[in-house]
């Protein structure tokens, strides 16, 4: 088995466990759409793990959805009342 396979098996691993816990931990009053910006960062991501052979444009692409994803979390957090 390759280090990259196993990289990703962790990191699939270890968003399972997130995604479970959120849905375990937090109830949900309402339905939430997922938002544009999220959606982006969730598309480079996959596309960044696809792309795994080219480790330099894998890796950015991954990055890339990684920002993405955190100014998602910053925006929606200061768009929140309280």
């Amino acid at each position: 088995m390759y280090d990259s396979t196993f990289y990703i098996i962790i990191l699939l691993v270890s968003l399972a466990v997130i995604g479970i816990l959120v849905f375990v931990l937090k109830p949900v009053d309402k339905e939430h759409k997922i938002s544009p910006l999220s959606s982006l960062a969730f598309g480079f991501i996959l596309t960044g793990i696809l792309f795994n052979k080219n480790r330099v444009f894998g890796y950015s692409l991954i990055f890339i959805g990684v920002v993405f994803a955190i100014l998602d979390i910053i925006r929606n957090r200061s768009n929140k009342p309280g």
